[in-house]
């Protein structure tokens, strides 16, 4: 039998797996190949566009996390030149003993401490006083607040409480209103304050507070840095020696707004920053709650952290204590140690951290395939 091609007929059956490049042919001699090349070329415009579209949003998240990164580092370097400057105040306990209300106040001043270092609502020493002295005590400090000629209000241990000893503020620098409101205070009558205390004694390190409210005002939430102080001369080696050689801590507190604005500027800003207290130093990164754990937040509206799942109940649960944090979407978050405690910085831009240029690179490539 003669095939069709022996009648030199044309064969329109498609070939097995060609139907890709019979409708390219006959779309090609339908309306030549001047279109076909347009149409591979806007294909390939988009095909750039959308990978350099997420080369972009991959380029916008690694400049967003270092930012973070480096807005980390920003806090932890001034937090710790905080630190050292209270070990220069340690000095001067360390040198003499007991330092008068008037030589505390010259010394922080002549210092410059607080405007060399803007953020500081306070630095002060809180003396410890065993049960049986606090009457001396306190008659001891009314004279010596008398003779320095400073505006302190008429002295008094508060707040007042059952018997045992005391860890007792009756020096303060600057001298102001506000901060003579801490005069007075002891500070073994808060759980918090009594743990950093204790923790700065046995360890002879500066110790961070979890986030307190401050006896400056009821609105004044923040933190304290301690310092323990010893009897000049007297031996720190041991854990007993510590502890019956400690006189009291040296401490600066913060008013977390105020130092916030100091280290990263006043608000508005680019980005939101959310602080929690992550638990002790090398206990590792629990999931804070915003209830016990803030100490910063600019907007008072967290946005960063799921810090409580629900459970069976329907009431929601703490996290375990190896649970890491987990962040909401645009957050980065980083681990912050500061002294004897661990901090979650929580960071995300408001606005795109990439150059106009940038975020239209993709846009510019497809209109001008177009």
């Amino acid at each position: 039998m003669r095939s069709i091609h022996d009648h030199g007929l044309r064969d329109d059956r498609p070939e097995h797996g060609d139907e890709p490049g019979r409708l390219v042919r006959r779309f090609a001699r339908t309306y030549g190949p001047v279109p076909i090349v347009v149409l591979l070329f806007v294909a390939a415009t988009f095909i750039v566009a959308v990978l350099l579209d997420r080369e972009t949003e991959q380029r916008e998240r690694v400049v967003s996390q270092q930012l973070a990164r480096d807005t980390t580092e920003t806090i932890r370097g001034r937090l710790g030149t905080y630190t050292e400057a209270l070990y220069g105040v340690r000095g001067l306990y360390q040198t003499v003993g007991i330092v008068s209300p008037e030589t505390f106040s010259r010394h922080v001043n002549s210092t410059q401490l607080l405007e060399r270092l803007p953020g500081i609502q306070v630095v002060g020493f809180a003396e410890r006083v065993r049960d049986e002295d606090i009457a001396a005590f306190a008659r001891r400090v009314a004279l010596e607040i008398d003779r320095s000629g400073l505006d302190y209000p008429p002295f008094g241990v508060h707040p007042a409480r059952r018997a045992g000893e005391r860890v007792v503020i009756n020096r303060v620098a600057p001298d102001d209103r506000t901060n003579y409101a801490a005069v007075g205070y002891d500070l073994l009558s808060e759980r918090a304050r009594t743990r950093a205390v204790m923790l700065a004694r046995d360890t002879n390190q500066a110790v961070t507070t979890t986030p307190v409210r401050l006896v400056q005002g009821p609105e004044a939430s923040g933190f304290l840095i301690m310092l323990p102080a010893y009897r000049p001369g007297t031996p720190t080696q041991t854990l007993s020696e510590r502890r019956a050689n400690f006189t009291g801590v040296i401490y600066a507190a913060f008013k977390a707004p105020t130092l916030m604005d100091a280290i990263l500027g006043p608000t508005p800003r680019t980005f939101d920053i959310e602080i929690f207290d992550g638990g002790a130093e090398g206990a590792g990164n629990t999931v804070p709650t915003a209830a016990t754990g803030l100490v910063y937040d600019v907007d008072g509206a967290v946005q960063s952290v799921v810090a409580a799942t629900a459970g069976p109940n329907g009431r929601s649960t703490a996290a375990p204590s190896n649970a890491q944090p987990t962040p909401a979407d645009g957050f980065t978050l980083n681990r912050l140690d500061v002294p004897g405690r661990t901090w979650i910085v929580a960071y995300r831009p408001l606005a795109s951290v990439l150059s106009t240029a940038e975020r239209w690179l993709p846009i510019g490539i497809v209109l001008g395939g177009l």
